[in-house]
């Protein structure tokens, strides 16, 4: 409907708000990265360079952002370099593939899907827990790993289980661990 409302093929654009990368889709429907926009690198877990076809993590360095300057900024991005040169006659690479986000998500008890960042705030506000992990292996249920730090107490508990059921409902099952230290995953 749009492609007919204006007599124009629609094609999609890819950035974000931290001005951080940036590719134009073609009449081909081949992402082009802007070369004069930003800095692109495609990289695996452990931060190897990712070859054509392989999906990786988007890096970016912005070239435009003179107020705010982000170097090797990890936009959160699963992409997919290209493995072809693109039909329509452009030089330089492509995205054959944008996956989107690898943010992890909690999923509620009613099917909704609550981006983990939104809780961490709860952690980030207060002083008193040195760590925290979320866990999740089933829908409506997560399990909290704590460290406490100076000033913890239940007061710390209620504060931060008031804080989930606000986010996730009051009916989220929330098993709380205390623990001396959390360990680390592949992540970090």
């Amino acid at each position: 409907a749009v492609e007919a409302a204006f007599g124009a093929p629609l094609l999609g654009w890819y950035g974000n708000a931290e001005l951080s990368g940036h590719a134009i889709q073609c009449r081909e429907l081949s992402y082009h990265l802007q070369l004069a926009h930003s800095v692109h690198e495609v990289l695996d877990r452990d931060g190897n360079p990712c070859g054509p076809g392989q999906p990786g993590r988007l890096v970016a360095t912005s070239l435009i952002n003179w107020a705010m300057p982000l170097l090797r900024y990890d936009t959160g991005d699963v992409v997919v370099l290209g493995d072809r040169k693109c039909p329509c006659g452009r030089e330089g690479p492509t995205l054959s593939y944008i996956e989107g986000r690898s943010e992890d998500f909690v999923v509620t008890s009613d099917g909704r899907y609550v981006s983990a960042s939104d809780l961490t705030f709860l952690f980030k506000t207060t002083s008193d827990i040195k760590e925290a992990q979320i866990e999740q292996e089933e829908a409506g249920s997560i399990t909290l790993r704590v460290v406490p730090a100076t000033g913890y107490g239940p007061q710390t508990e209620r504060r931060v289980r008031e804080g989930i059921a606000g986010r996730l409902g009051a009916d989220t099952e929330v098993r709380w661990i205390v623990v001396d230290h959390i360990e680390r995953e592949a992540s970090g």
